[in-house]
């Protein structure tokens, strides 16, 4: 009986596989743009930059911070130093949500990574994010966001 009820906690607590959820093609096209942008973040800041452009009055906000960052010298300058000074060794990113307007859209996803830093300690990340993209000449641009860090 012991051994009946240890085989039903245990199936109880593994996850059971999750229904897809179904995404429309344009929805796709944003999903797979910002899992481009994650994939490019290691081969430096310009190139990042090529593959998720950025509008130029963005802003972004990490909710712990006190104000957003609408300067992006002061962007680039940290993204520069997290590129140069760590090492990305797995990210997880799921979609939640995405609501198409036109040529605007709004996701809303959850990301995960690790990264090891040049001693060689490896720090876990994870995000909530709201995102706000327009599409133009056919690209996605990244208009303006929003992350919880939760790390």
């Amino acid at each position: 009986m012991r051994s009946v009820l240890m085989l039903g906690l245990a199936i109880c607590l593994v996850p059971l596989p999750v229904q897809a959820q179904e995404w429309r093609p344009e929805q796709r096209e944003l999903i797979d743009h910002v899992q481009r942008c994650w994939e490019t973040w290691q081969e430096g800041f310009e190139r990042w930059q090529e593959v998720c452009p950025h509008a130029q009055n963005r802003v972004w906000w990490f909710t712990g911070e006190n104000v957003p960052k609408t300067e992006w010298t002061n962007f680039a300058e940290a993204a520069q130093y997290f590129m140069d000074s760590e090492e990305t060794l797995f990210f997880e990113h799921r979609p939640l949500y995405v609501a198409m307007h036109g040529d605007a859209a709004i996701y809303a996803y959850w990301v995960m990574y690790a990264a090891r830093n040049a001693m060689g300690e490896v720090t876990t990340y994870t995000q909530k994010r709201l995102e706000t993209f327009r599409k133009v000449g056919g690209r996605w641009m990244f208009i303006a966001g929003m992350g919880v860090p939760e790390n």
